[in-house]
């Protein structure tokens, strides 16, 4: 409801075909279990009391001097290294020799909430494959200041295929270069464009927009 006017507008009005939200839960179950067995790596490697990425103090995942700038370098470049990497796996999966794996889910061309993460288990691994650095304890992460980030990924991936444009967020998230739910609806409306997942930063820089 929050989506709907007077919060927002439909995008793809003229769309007849009847949503297909049962098939859209179905994938997107997958997907969180697949997601949820990768989790479990790091997750078990704590629990029998082996170092993980993850720092019980703040101080222990950054560094002196000036440790709050130093945590703003490293969330900076997690940022961009995440938005990177979803960008061309996304680019990638958009070739002849694996779009089979993407095609499930472009099969909702007119997408809602329920397809974020509908996606075909080859496409989930390759998204989500780097849980596993969380096993690594160089990488040093303070989860009180993650979690936060991570919550807001998965509300802005429903944004985008909620299926409504939502004026203040349009306004807002193009200033910081976010993705928005009109610049997605296109990726699902011609599927030869707009390949960022969270920032429209490399679609920008390499044309694809």
């Amino acid at each position: 409801y929050l989506f709907r006017s007077p919060h927002g507008e439909r995008l793809q009005k003229n769309k007849t075909a009847p949503p297909k939200y049962f098939k859209e839960i179905a994938r997107s179950t997958m997907c969180m279990y697949l997601v949820a067995v990768l989790s479990a790596f790091p997750v078990a490697q704590g629990r029998r009391g082996v170092e993980t990425a993850l720092k019980p103090t703040f101080m222990d995942a950054t560094l002196e001097p000036f440790p709050v700038a130093w945590y703003g370098i490293k969330l900076f470049f997690t940022v961009i290294f995440a938005d990177m990497w979803t960008y061309f796996k996304h680019y990638s999966l958009h070739s002849p020799v694996l779009y089979a794996f993407h095609k499930p889910h472009h099969e909702f061309h007119d997408p809602s909430c329920f397809a974020s993460f509908a996606v075909h288990p080859v496409d989930t691994l390759a998204t989500f494959c780097p849980i596993l650095l969380m096993c690594l304890p160089q990488l040093a992460l303070y989860w009180p200041i993650h979690a936060p980030f991570l919550l807001f990924m998965g509300l802005l991936n429903f944004y985008l295929h909620c299926g409504y444009s939502v004026t203040i967020l349009e306004w807002i998230f193009p200033k910081v270069w976010l993705n928005t739910s009109e610049w997605h609806n296109e990726h699902h409306r011609i599927s030869v464009a707009h390949y960022g997942e969270l920032l429209t930063l490399w679609d920008h820089l390499l044309g694809t927009h």
